[in-house]
């Protein structure tokens, strides 16, 4: 009579091969497991990260609006200006667009009015930490403009919008409007939709 040791023996390495594919399919459904595993420990690592900067997001503001020099006849009027990081974590700033405009007394910004092409930066504001940033005019004044500006009969405005990006890649914009004033030489707010953040 054979014992259990017989048949061991008698088939040792067809046991052997059937352990070896059991080990050879454990090994890849763990494999797999693994893999997906870290999959879903990276992709909760990235929505905890942008759930932080969501909460914790740069914000610009802007303030300190000062013309570089005087208004003339022949030259784009320009200013300069002071972003401040507010927020919680680093901005990167990668564009400032702006544009001069000069209008009646009475009269309305352009409907759709764009603003020009900008100059790319590539600035990084910590939090709590500030920049001067210039603008650029759009076009140089008029000899009648300059004149009517400078007499009060017409206004000057600065208006511009400031890109920048947070940790994510995220991009936010925030958008100034600025009224010349003849009498002060100060740049003050004037309340309208370019005036704006996100």
């Amino acid at each position: 009579m054979r014992t259990i040791f017989d048949y061991l023996e008698h088939y040792s390495e067809a046991i052997t091969a059937l352990a070896t594919v059991v080990i050879a399919i454990y090994t890849v459904v763990l494999a797999m497991v693994s893999n997906r595993q870290s999959k879903l420990i990276a992709a909760q690592l990235r929505l905890g990260r942008e759930e932080f900067i969501a909460t914790h997001r740069p914000q610009l503001r802007l303030g300190r609006y000062y013309l570089m020099k005087p208004l003339a006849a022949g030259e784009r009027p320009s200013m300069i200006f002071v972003a401040q990081n507010v927020g919680h974590s680093v901005a990167h700033i990668t564009e400032v667009r702006s544009a001069s405009i000069v209008l009646e007394i009475e009269g309305r910004f352009p409907k759709n009015m764009g603003i020009p092409s900008g100059e790319t930066l590539n600035r990084r504001l910590e939090s709590g930490q500030s920049e001067v940033l210039p603008t650029n005019g759009t076009d140089p004044l008029t000899e009648e403009e300059n004149e009517a500006v400078n007499e009060g009969k017409k206004l000057l405005y600065f208006v511009g919008v400031v890109v920048y990006l947070d940790d994510v890649g995220n991009r936010r914009e925030v958008g100034f409007c600025r009224k010349f004033n003849t009498w002060t030489q100060e740049l003050g707010s004037w309340p309208t939709d370019y005036e704006y953040e996100f």
